[in-house]
């Protein structure tokens, strides 16, 4: 796989990878391509190509999705979802077990060990930016910081525009 990089801009001349993972519009295939220099996004299942008026980024933030348009971009955690619910699941479980056999110690130090893993995972985990229409998420971006974090509000006008969007299609297709 071909990886395009960048100088870091605290680390210097450390080259990091800028990629995109996107769900295809055409054949709902998730891809993670490289982010190239240039604006189009290519499926390489289906062969569909999403050609944006904005740019790669190079040195400046990225302003709106290149797959979508949207120009509403969060930041979070680059660490899987599942595995960080399946980590308290185990902690709190295994907590209560302690808890039930009488192990007072034990049920909080298992609390406080998922606590200390958490914050490790917190300060060593970089960050993505996931654009909220269509989930599609960029890595190794510079000048993350320069967009917000997740804001329910702003997900939550999208899931409803989703929603409209679908039922819409529904009554069209029955009539």
């Amino acid at each position: 796989m071909m990886e395009v990089g960048f100088p870091s801009r605290l680390h210097g001349a450390v080259k990091r990878s800028m990629n995109i993972t996107f769900a295809c519009p055409e054949c709902d295939h998730t891809s993670r391509i490289p982010l190239a220099l240039e604006t189009a996004v290519t499926c390489p299942e289906c062969d569909w190509k999403q050609t944006t008026s904005a740019e790669a980024p190079r040195e400046d933030a990225l302003d709106e999705c290149l797959v979508c348009g949207c120009k509403e971009l969060f930041i979070r955690k680059n660490f899987s979802q599942r595995i960080g619910v399946f980590v308290v699941v185990v902690a709190a479980t295994a907590s209560a077990i302690a808890w039930a056999y009488y192990m007072w110690y034990t049920a909080y130090g298992i609390l406080f060990a998922a606590a200390l893993l958490d914050l490790y995972l917190y300060f060593t985990v970089g960050n993505l930016l996931q654009c909220y229409r269509c989930s599609t998420e960029y890595r190794g971006l510079p000048h993350l910081d320069d967009h917000a974090a997740f804001s329910l509000e702003t997900h939550e006008k999208y899931r409803q525009q989703a929603i409209r969007l679908a039922e819409s299609q529904a009554v069209h297709s029955k009539g």
